[in-house]
């Protein structure tokens, strides 16, 4: 299963791009999606609790705005730690795990190294066409492939003003009663 981010300023096309991959591998891998954000058209299990992402086994996690539940500054906190550990069981899960964030620098390191793919968006003037470069590794040296899509469907699929929430943190709060 693979780890991938998608890197962009604001408006760059990240959550559509994030979204044009979940329909993919929703319509056309029926793979199982996972989202922390609103979907639209697309069977979903919305994550919003941190316990939510230990469940997740067999599909696809739409993540958006990771850096806003793990930033590379809080790495020592217990909630990142408790998220860290559960993302990098992804491969174990047999899931794929794909994140926006606006610079790859706010992700913690541990998940920046073990990165399978980058990719950068790029929309045309009228945000008709969006351009999905994916670059092989963490550092997007080799371009492996690029993708084209029509935006207005996927653009249909979410609600392109919402704002994502930090995951509802039920787990520490439970570690530390066992400690």
């Amino acid at each position: 299963m693979a780890l991938m981010a998608i890197i962009g300023e604001l408006g760059a096309g990240k959550t559509l791009s994030l979204t044009y991959l979940a329909w993919r591998n929703w319509y056309y891998k029926k793979k199982k999606i996972y989202a922390n954000y609103t979907l639209f058209g697309i069977p979903y299990v919305r994550i919003r609790r941190v316990s939510d992402l230990e469940k997740i086994r067999d599909g696809f996690l739409a993540y958006d705005e990771l850096f806003v539940d793990l930033e590379a500054t809080g790495s020592r906190s217990l909630k990142n730690r408790v998220i860290f550990n559960i993302l990098r069981k992804s491969r174990k899960r047999n899931y794929s795990l794909v994140f926006t964030a606006q610079v790859l620098n706010t992700v913690d390191a541990r998940i920046r190294k073990i990165l399978d793919f980058v990719a950068y968006p790029i929309l045309n003037p009228r945000k008709t066409i969006c351009k999905l470069l994916i670059f092989n590794g963490p550092k997007p040296t080799v371009l492996l492939r690029t993708v084209y899509f029509r935006t207005a469907p996927i653009f249909r699929m979410y609600k392109t003003e919402e704002e994502v929430s930090e995951l509802l943190d039920d787990v520490t709060a439970e570690i530390r009663k066992r400690k």
